[in-house]
């Protein structure tokens, strides 16, 4: 097996925004839609960049949306538009699927803006909430959605809510629609049926678990199905008052191989930035995912996204946060255990850590498209491409 890759490309870019997380889907017409997470970015009000620029991290944001690009076969975009917004508040990842009869779904979570005043006195009462870097404002987590278009992005539904655990909500507001978060790639079953994976808080010990929903109404309604907790972390350190216990499993991914098995790719808290896996049965789906045993891959990085290629290979890519940051990538036979695959560098040249969330969807003449967010020499957030030849 080999893969070759092309030089870079801009996807979409502009001073004025802080662009990240992407997300790629086919529409059912051969083209292509492109959707991220986009947010003021203040800096451009300044002149030049300073070299913490590089690093500066501040997702959270009042007047953070979705925007939607429409991509055509030589990867030139368009302008992009904005999907509507939820009235209170600020949406967070962008997620694309294209169901097989056309149907466009587009999900993620939402953050809640809060006045400083009012944060205070939520604290107070025990709710949890989350500031942005350099007093950038209070946000409470405000749960996590999906919505639909028939008619290739031009208009969308309202946002349908995944239902609330009531298992859960140790710090959340009552008025919280639920408490997950979703971020990576859902599948279609033969059936038509939908299996979408998120993560929160509360399920066990301190950092967050898996959930996995499962729509037969083509996105409509969900149900809960079961639920995933990481394999024990490391020892903790001598001296340490801390005790093992399962790591948290964040951003899951699924990808739906030819005989109907699946494969949930996780990121983890793990010391090392070790990528989690699991190995569900397509038949009998909720039994099967009741047993999955969650382990730890030798592959380096998060978050994963793996695309099933029309000859059964996996192309699985992720974010790769260390020294030559960027994106790398494996390709998997059916079968195959993911640490003998060879690993390709798709991208190395970030200037910071701040990038990555790579999201791989195949063109019209076979190759592949990978969309990642990175700055530029400036320190500008982007989302860029390779193509690749599988």
């Amino acid at each position: 097996m080999s893969l070759t890759v092309e030089p870079p490309c801009v996807l979409y870019r502009d001073p004025r925004y802080y662009s990240a997380f992407p997300t790629l889907a086919r529409t059912r017409d051969g083209g292509m839609m492109l959707a991220f997470r986009r947010a003021p970015d203040h800096r451009a009000l300044l002149r030049g960049a300073a070299p913490a620029d590089f690093d500066h991290v501040d997702h959270l944001h009042a007047r953070s949306h979705i925007a939607l690009v429409s991509l055509d076969g030589h990867i030139r975009q368009g302008q992009p538009a904005v999907l509507p917004v939820d009235s209170l508040a600020a949406d967070q990842d962008a997620n694309l699927f294209t169901l097989r009869d056309g149907r466009l779904l587009q999900y993620g979570f939402l953050w809640l803006p809060v006045t400083q005043d009012i944060a205070w006195r939520l604290k107070a009462e025990g709710r949890s909430l989350r500031m942005g870097r350099d007093g950038g404002g209070h946000f409470m987590f405000w749960g996590a959605y999906v919505r639909h278009s028939d008619d290739n992005g031009e208009t969308w539904s309202d946002r349908r809510f995944l239902p609330r655990d009531p298992r859960l909500g140790e710090g959340i507001h009552p008025d919280c629609p639920n408490t997950t978060a979703l971020r990576g790639r859902m599948v279609e079953r033969d059936d038509g049926g939908l299996v979408l994976a998120g993560y929160t808080h509360g399920l066990v010990g301190p950092g967050t678990a898996v959930q996995i929903f499962a729509s037969t109404d083509r996105g409509l309604s969900w149900d809960c199905l079961a639920d995933l907790t990481g394999p024990d972390g490391p020892e903790p350190s001598a001296g340490s008052s801390a005790s093992r216990g399962p790591l948290a499993l964040m951003e899951p991914a699924l990808a739906a191989w030819p005989d109907n098995r699946l494969s949930l790719f996780m990121r983890t808290n793990d010391p090392g930035d070790r990528l989690a896996a699991a190995g569900l049965t397509g038949s009998g789906l909720p039994s099967s995912l009741a047993g999955a045993a969650v382990t730890l891959t030798g592959i380096v990085g998060h978050p994963a996204d793996g695309l099933v290629l029309p000859d059964g290979r996996l192309l699985l890519v992720y974010g790769y946060r260390h020294r030559g940051a960027g994106v790398r990538a494996r390709l998997l036979e059916p079968g195959q255990p993911f640490d003998t695959a060879r690993e390709y560098i798709l991208h190395e040249h970030c200037p910071g850590y701040d990038c990555g969330y790579p999201w791989a969807e195949r063109l019209e003449d076979g190759r592949v498209l990978v969309a990642f967010y990175a700055a530029d020499g400036a320190g500008v957030r982007g989302i860029d491409g390779v193509v690749v030849h599988v």
